[in-house]
């Protein structure tokens, strides 16, 4: 790739703006990636795979009160919202760092009827707002891991592992995992 004002660069990352994320998961990110985050079928799609992993379905199957999953990077909640649906005795949590997509995600929530086993809060998976081994299960989906540096990355992997309960399980979806 070349850039005019810096030639031939070898990597593009050290010219990115450092957290450019922050503002890049606004309205417009519905915009132009609504063809899949907005599509009910394959959120549907998705709420399957993740229900599909065998300890995932025994976990949730349970229905008891006492379970807490953690949607990391949750965007406008569709995860927590349709497994919500289904395991109504569950309670998610929903962690993303967009006002606007956490203010879409409460609204939806109660269009949805899931307001009571559904919460949304502003935060960072680098610095999760939650006490050690607190959740059963954290989600970290839609190609949101790999957004930070190497250390960010690292942190963030620190943090899903501190709020896990003991034996509690931690699901990643990422196209490139030979990249992770």
């Amino acid at each position: 790739m070349t850039i005019p004002s810096l030639g031939r660069v070898a990597s593009l990352f050290p010219h990115i703006e450092k957290d450019w994320w922050k503002k890049a998961y606004n309205e417009m990110y519905l915009y132009t990636d609504g063809d899949c985050v907005e599509v009910p079928a394959i959120t549907e799609a998705e709420c399957n795979d993740i229900i599909g992993i065998s300890s995932v379905q025994q976990l949730l199957k349970t229905q008891e009160s006492s379970i807490k999953v953690l949607d990391l990077c949750c965007g406008q909640g569709r995860h927590s919202i349709n497994l919500a649906k289904r395991f109504p005795s569950v309670n998610f949590y929903g962690i993303d760092q967009s006002t606007y997509l956490l203010d879409l995600a409460r609204k939806r929530a109660i269009e949805e009827n899931v307001q009571s086993n559904v919460t949304f809060q502003k935060g960072d998976l680098r610095r999760i707002p939650a006490s050690d081994c607190s959740f059963d299960l954290v989600i970290l989906l839609g190609n949101s891991f790999g957004h930070c540096n190497d250390e960010g990355d690292l942190q963030s992997l620190r943090e899903a592992s501190r709020v896990l309960k003991p034996g509690g399980i931690f699901v990643i979806d990422h196209v490139d995992g030979a990249w992770i």
